[in-house]
């Protein structure tokens, strides 16, 4: 019997700790809604944006070349295997 009663223990203290886990994250979440108080300037904010804005651009960039790429070689591969599949 002791080792049941020492899982339901432990099983009480998992759900103790679940509940705790699912306060914190939703207390997050709700705190997240609020207003905070900003000490950047609207400049400094915009300028933020501007970089992030920039950062994407480049990723966005460097993804569609990436694509670029991809696209290519499978064309050439789908050129190779129809060439191949011809001669047989």
């Amino acid at each position: 019997m002791r080792c049941c009663g020492a899982a339901v223990m432990g099983f009480d203290r998992r759900t103790a700790y679940d509940t705790q886990i699912a306060g914190a994250k939703k207390s997050s979440l709700l705190e997240s809604d609020r207003p905070r108080p900003s000490t950047q300037t609207k400049a400094e904010k915009a300028e933020e944006g501007l970089e992030i804005l920039q950062k994407s651009h480049a990723q966005l960039v460097e993804t569609e070349q990436v694509g670029v790429g991809i696209l290519q070689n499978l064309d050439s591969q789908k050129q190779t295997i129809q060439r191949s599949h011809a001669n047989v």
